[in-house]
């Protein structure tokens, strides 16, 4: 999981450095909006399809877990 974050933002970072430059603010906009939308698919895609089991490996914990509230 850690490797597609890494990804996901090196790959948005080269991809949007043309449109600095070259491109209006609103082609910059766009793209980077393209850029998110790629990168979540991208990383919630794998995850749509796995049963819950296996899903659990990839989500965090609750914040409360091991903490007895009540």
């Amino acid at each position: 999981m850690k490797t597609a974050f890494f990804w996901f933002f090196l790959g948005g970072a080269l991809a949007m450095t043309p449109a600095i430059y070259f491109w209006s603010f609103q082609g910059y906009l766009f793209f980077f909006t393209l850029e998110l939308l790629a990168g979540l698919i991208w990383v919630m895609k794998p995850t749509a399809a796995m049963p819950e089991d296996q899903l659990v490996k990839y989500l965090p914990p609750p914040i409360d877990a091991g903490i007895q509230a009540w």
